[in-house]
């Protein structure tokens, strides 16, 4: 009779009752970037001690967030944690850890990862330690995949799981960045082998929007090959967030003495629609005349009743932030709506009036090609008017406000900032239309600027 190996005996009593071995836990996959490529362009002598750091780095950070390390898969790290909140932190500590070696050590490589919480089986390997198999493996090991250098990617649920409010990077706590910075919109996004979309968040543990690889660009789809023939828009654009589709509708009425009007649409079944719409929902106060397209999203408000808000009009001039920019192929840039939300716009080189990089402010038309939105006549701005810098302190005017939502947006240097009534140093003051306030520059969402530790300012209020 052939005797048993102990692998066969612990498989054995894995099978026997799974729900024993059915687990709650969050699971972490970190895996070097451009890795490959880092080791066929240097010697032995020279990758092999860069691998080896990052394992050290990586057990050191994981291990003191509570952490376990299950095991090294080429040059990627796996990594199971209790706490959800655990994990996200030991993520940053990881990321800004090498991030430090880039600067003092000039390291050229980056880590990206992927973080997922839910159940798991848990089973013993044949020196008694503890593995983990099931779809929330996966899915942390997905996301990684997905994600490019220096992002940390989330599922949903390790976002609601961990106690978010105590989640902080050293450039955040700095910026006095809030949750909703750090984590931005919740995204959904398609992953290989994964039936249904998945839901996740990019979390922005960075300084600036510009430094390195941005978190919210950080979940673009594998590259695609060079095609024949123009395309709009191509397949690797940005993940879509978690939001009613924009739509496409025109400008059939606008009463200009009490600031609103209608937009006509034609509805899913193909039925033409009407839906109410206010001047300050219209991106920068851009001009309102009838006939002129108009893109926005529908909400629906208190009362059932539906109205446009975000609403780009066609031919506009707006300014925005080139988000990336694929040199003589395409790229996409930003703008922000009434709430701060981000406006993406497609362009090709031959929008550009000249070359553009990730992070510069542009001025440009907006426009619309067959898949939605785009940007022409790309210009940038001038160096007086785009030398915001995040931590510098400005002087501004408040040109738009929503006092009934506590915010407004502040005027700078042909910049708009988003500012809440939270930061006001004087909290028995309010903003007002028109005042002059000074600010620190802090990192907004998805590229753009907000105004933190506003004062008043006793002058004049200037015009713009």
């Amino acid at each position: 009779m052939v005797q048993k190996s102990q692998l066969s005996t612990s498989v054995d009593e894995f099978l026997k009752d799974l729900s024993k071995a059915k687990v709650r836990k969050t699971f972490l996959f970190a895996d070097l970037f451009n890795s490959t490529e880092y080791k066929f362009n240097r010697s032995d002598s020279e990758w092999v001690p860069t691998i080896g750091e990052f394992y050290r780095v990586a057990v050191e950070k994981f291990e003191e967030r509570g952490g376990t390390v299950l095991k090294f898969l080429g040059d990627a790290v796996m990594a199971v944690f209790d706490d959800a909140g655990g994990a996200i932190q030991a993520a940053i500590n990881l990321q800004e850890a090498l991030e430090d070696k880039q600067r003092s050590e000039s390291w050229s490589i980056s880590c990206k990862i992927g973080v997922a919480t839910g159940e798991a089986f848990e089973f013993r390997t044949t020196d008694n330690r503890a593995d983990y198999l099931g779809v929330t493996v996966d899915l942390a090991a997905r996301l990684c995949e997905f994600a490019n250098g220096k992002a940390i990617l989330l599922s949903s649920r390790t976002y609601n799981a961990a106690n978010t409010e105590e989640i902080r990077s050293s450039a955040g706590h700095t910026l006095q960045r809030t949750t909703e910075q750090y984590f931005g919109q919740k995204r959904l996004e398609s992953l290989k082998g994964i039936k249904d979309a998945v839901s996740y968040y990019a979390l922005f543990w960075q300084a600036s929007p510009t430094e390195g690889y941005l978190t919210t660009q950080a979940v673009t789809a594998p590259p695609q090959r060079e095609r024949t023939a123009p395309v709009p828009v191509p397949a690797m654009a940005p993940a879509t967030p978690l939001a009613p589709q924009r739509m496409r509708g025109t400008v059939a009425r606008y009463i200009p003495d009490r600031g609103f009007g209608f937009i006509t649409f034609n509805s899913a079944d193909g039925k033409p629609e009407d839906i109410w719409f206010h001047k300050t929902a219209v991106i920068e106060d851009a001009p309102i005349t009838v006939g002129a397209i108009a893109f926005f999203i529908p909400e629906r408000e208190p009362g059932g009743k539906m109205r446009a808000s975000s609403v780009v009009l066609v031919k506009s001039t707006l300014h925005g932030q080139i988000l990336r920019y694929e040199k003589n192929r395409y790229g996409f840039l930003a703008a922000h709506d009434e709430a701060g939300n981000k406006v993406d716009f497609f362009f090709l080189p031959a929008d550009l009036a000249e070359e553009v990089s990730a992070g510069e402010e542009v001025q440009f038309i907006a426009a619309e090609n067959p898949r939605g939105l785009c940007a022409k006549s790309i210009q940038k701005l001038t160096s007086n008017d785009a030398c915001l810098e995040i931590g510098s302190r400005e002087q501004g005017v408040v040109d738009t406000l929503f006092e009934e939502k506590g915010y407004a947006f502040i005027f700078c240097k042909g910049t708009r900032l988003f500012a809440h009534v939270s930061e006001l140093r004087d909290p028995e003051r309010s903003l007002q239309e028109g005042e002059v306030v000074e600010f620190v520059v802090a990192p907004g969402r998805d590229g753009g600027y907000k105004a933190v530790t506003i004062e008043h300012v006793i002058e004049e209020a200037v015009t713009h």
